[in-house]
């Protein structure tokens, strides 16, 4: 199983080396930011190093705040995934 992901590595890594051209990420179609504008609004350009900004006395989420968001998560799931080998131990 340990050399179909090595080759699976491999290969994403030989296709991003010969791709030509960059593709355009677009920030509006992201699924963090549509989940993010439930909560409240978001401006999709930097502003500095803020996380958030106040614009015409309402604040808005910036990108580095749906960045935060998603590495955030990402941790949360790893701390839940590590809870059934934790108690597997003890």
């Amino acid at each position: 199983m340990i050399y179909i992901f090595g080759g699976l590595l491999w290969y994403t890594s030989i296709r991003m080396i010969i791709q030509k051209e960059e593709k355009k990420i677009e920030l509006e179609k992201n699924i963090a930011v549509k989940i993010l504008k439930k909560f409240m609004p978001v401006n999709l350009s930097l502003v500095g190093n803020k996380f958030i900004v106040r614009i015409n006395g309402v604040m808005h989420a910036t990108p580095l705040l749906v960045g935060l968001a998603i590495i955030e998560l990402t941790d949360l799931v790893f701390a839940m995934d590590s809870i059934p080998a934790v108690l597997a131990i003890t």
